[in-house]
């Protein structure tokens, strides 16, 4: 006699046994699809994105070919530059790692690889919106109406 058989169901469909679903998700065609999307999405990457303007400007500073030296004021003056393009102080330096990484496999800091690796850094904060700014603006507005309607009212 054969005990109960268990089955993951998602939405009525019975998905095929773990084994099967590894084994799909690591065949060689998709491997490659894969690695092809994401060199696709890398080369994407805008121009000005602040990831790959600051990865350019610390591969400029670096100093003594593939050794890939950053002198420590240099490493703070080019930190201090990444919060002003709205960088956080641990993308700063993964993009520096990046880039000193690149410089001594003898890579340019805009290839596809490069890119791909880039793109997993944190996106840089450009500050508010200008729909959210609208949006506070309408709200505290609103707010200083209704306070004086308010005020009006107790008088």
């Amino acid at each position: 006699m054969e005990g109960p058989s268990l089955r993951l169901v998602v939405d009525g469909d019975v998905l095929p046994p773990q084994s099967d679903r590894m084994r799909e998700a690591s065949s060689p065609s998709k491997v490659r699809r894969g690695i092809a999307r994401e060199n696709r999405e890398a080369a994407a990457m805008q121009r000005d994105d602040a990831r790959l303007v600051f990865a350019q400007r610390v591969a400029a500073n670096l100093e003594g070919g593939k050794a890939a030296i950053l002198r420590p004021e240099v490493r703070q003056r080019l930190l201090t530059e990444s919060a002003s393009m709205g960088l956080r102080p641990f993308d700063a330096n993964l993009i520096i790692a990046v880039a000193q990484d690149a410089a001594q496999r003898g890579v340019m800091t805009d290839a596809c690889d490069v890119l791909g690796q880039l793109r997993f850094v944190g996106v840089a904060n450009r500050g508010l919106s200008p729909l959210r700014v609208l949006f506070l603006a309408a709200f505290l507005a609103s707010m200083v109406v209704a306070g004086l309607a308010a005020w009006i009212v107790a008088s």
